[in-house]
């Protein structure tokens, strides 16, 4: 009976987070919109192409209507955008294999130090890709499943051997049996 209630409290927990979680991103996704949409009213295509610029520096994903904006205003940009996303979609699922939070962190230099020679030659592109992977890293740093990682390899082998000595205790065996 108690394991129950405690399941259904950790279940509640987790929706109440995951709708909080929603409630931010819905709230992030109506400012951006309600720029987007006053920059295009006012016809200012310089401060639509920042925004969207800057969104694309802060590792979020654009939305339909801008990269609509994006194809029709500036289709080389739109390109770039595109490129950008990809890469963040792919260091994002790259990090989500990580085994240890060692490992993000060895992922994360070495997306940097192909990124700086990148920066070189193209300096406010390049400036825009780092900054989004990087933006991207620290959202990630902050989720429980970071959280929940082993800090490195000897670490996971010493959890690993410590469960399965407390279940060889628990079962009434001993670690050497």
């Amino acid at each position: 009976m108690n394991f129950s209630i405690a399941k259904l409290d950790q279940q509640f927990e987790r929706q109440s987070k995951l709708q909080e979680m929603w409630k931010e991103k819905k709230k992030e996704l109506d400012e951006s919109r309600a720029t987007f949409l006053s920059a295009l009213r006012e016809g200012n295509k310089e401060k639509t192409t920042e925004g969207i610029i800057a969104k694309l520096r802060s590792g979020r994903r654009l939305s339909p209507s801008e990269l609509r904006y994006l194809q029709e205003y500036d289709p080389d940009l739109y390109q770039k955008a595109i490129e950008i996303m990809e890469e963040q979609k792919s260091y994002e699922r790259a990090l989500k294999q990580c085994k240890t939070q060692e490992e993000a962190q060895r992922l994360l230099s070495i997306k940097m130090s192909q990124l700086t020679a990148y920066v070189k030659a193209f300096p406010d592109e390049g400036e825009i890709r780092m900054s989004g992977i990087q933006s991207i890293h620290d959202k990630f740093t902050q989720t429980s499943e970071y959280a929940s990682l082993p800090a490195n390899k000897r670490q996971e082998k010493e959890d690993c051997y410590s469960d399965d000595k407390s279940t060889a205790y628990a079962s009434g065996f001993s670690a050497k049996a």
